[in-house]
């Protein structure tokens, strides 16, 4: 998201938590002693693995993975149904997924 080489907690906070988060994590991070008003070094050369696929999991026995740019793209669009479109029979809250390619191989 965000390609700036540094960041603050403070900027941290501000564009990744929700505002009720923001008190919180800042009196965590002083209890701590991090330093939130120091700049931090960005660095996910370690997480370029990771950041490959997006794994998603439905329960202890469906997993789905795609690339971000897959889902960025619009070749796989995951959506959640809300419970009042659920047939009868049919577990309340779902997911539909997309996939606008053909299976090609099934491990």
């Amino acid at each position: 998201m965000d390609q700036a080489p540094t960041f603050t907690s403070q900027q941290f906070g501000e564009t990744y938590l929700p505002p009720e988060l923001r008190d919180p994590f800042n009196k965590f991070l002083e209890a701590k002693k991090f330093p939130t008003n120091r700049a931090v070094v960005r660095d996910i050369s370690e997480m370029g693995g990771r950041l490959r696929r997006r794994k998603y999991k439905f329960g202890p026995d469906i997993e789905f993975s795609a690339s971000p740019d897959a889902i960025r793209n619009g070749t796989v669009t995951i959506e959640d149904v809300p419970p009042g479109d659920a047939s009868e029979g049919v577990a309340a809250s779902w997911t539909k997924i997309t996939v606008r390619r053909p299976v090609v191989e099934q491990l």
